[in-house]
């Protein structure tokens, strides 16, 4: 099954040829319909926190290294 539907990749993809869109733009935009949520075992949990002990990283720093929105 796929992320997006046929119907609205083909509108991306005719905004952008009738130049009404831009790549960049429709790329971004695309991304903002992505699953804003996400849940993380205790498994991985536990890798970021030695991760960022080990390291001395900070929250923002561990965030940005494991693409967690949240740095909290």
């Amino acid at each position: 099954m796929s992320k997006y539907s046929g119907c609205l990749k083909r509108a991306i993809v005719e905004r952008c040829v009738n130049g009404e869109e831009s790549y960049r733009s429709a790329g971004q935009r695309a991304a903002g319909l992505s699953k804003k949520f996400s849940h993380n075992d205790a498994a991985f949990k536990l890798s970021v926190l030695k991760r960022m002990w080990e390291d001395g990283l900070s929250y923002r720093q561990t965030a940005a290294l494991f693409n967690i929105r949240n740095a909290g």
